[in-house]
């Protein structure tokens, strides 16, 4: 049953870490500033280089997207452990302020 659960779990923040990539910071001004200059950067370079290499580059935009996306992944993750960490002391503190239970 707990593999089942951490599953879920770990699916469910997969699946919010790509909502927050594709619905959230797409409204974001700066992220879209920065976008458009890659893209036109991206544009650039592509111009210049010769066919044999333009595959190269797609393959290297790729591999870049696809480490940050595992990053972006670990933080979020890594957020979520520290949240629930600091949820956990500040109750356990709380309680036992109130009396409720003691270390």
């Amino acid at each position: 049953m707990y593999k089942s659960i951490h599953n879920h779990i770990s699916n469910s923040m997969d699946e919010r870490s790509i909502d927050i990539i594709n619905n959230v910071s797409k409204f974001n001004k700066q992220y879209i500033e920065f976008t458009n200059q890659i893209l036109n950067l991206q544009n650039e370079i592509l111009e210049f280089l010769p066919e044999d290499f333009k595959t190269l580059f797609y393959d290297y935009e790729v591999l870049i997207y696809e480490r940050d996306s595992i990053k972006n992944l670990i933080l979020y993750r890594q957020g979520i452990s520290d949240g629930t960490k600091i949820r956990n002391i500040l109750c356990c503190t709380r309680n036992i302020c109130l009396g409720k239970e003691e270390f």
